[in-house]
């Protein structure tokens, strides 16, 4: 390989079409229009989706909040599992703030999730 060439992964390629495609979601809201992000992965129940990264050539990396429990969760999952849902919240709809994405990262056992905030 030659120096200066980046090759994405597989990994970096899914989020990097989620980064684009949410950003251009965002910028297409009226005014008091909201955007929620919901993560459906390996058939548990939906969580509010923080932010996202990914972690090697496969793993994507997701920081949330579970709505029934109201606990933060990190779920590490194989690219294949992940479904994202984007849903456009009408104004007067109750709004999940928009979500971060933090690129290639390391998850250690002892991260926790991002503060979450409306």
């Amino acid at each position: 390989m030659q120096a200066g060439i980046h090759i994405s992964t597989p990994s970096e390629s899914f989020y990097e079409s989620v980064h684009g495609r949410t950003q251009r979601i965002e910028r297409g809201l009226k005014p008091g229009e909201g955007m929620k992000v919901t993560a459906h992965v390996g058939g548990r129940d939906p969580i509010n989706v923080d932010a996202i990264g990914y972690d090697g050539q496969f793993v994507i990396v997701l920081w949330g909040t579970d709505p029934q429990t109201g606990n933060d969760c990190i779920i590490l999952a194989h690219m294949s599992t992940v479904q994202l849902v984007v849903e456009v919240l009408s104004a007067g709809q109750q709004s999940h703030k928009t979500i971060g994405f933090k690129g290639d990262v390391t998850v250690t056992p002892d991260e926790s999730a991002p503060t979450t905030g409306a």
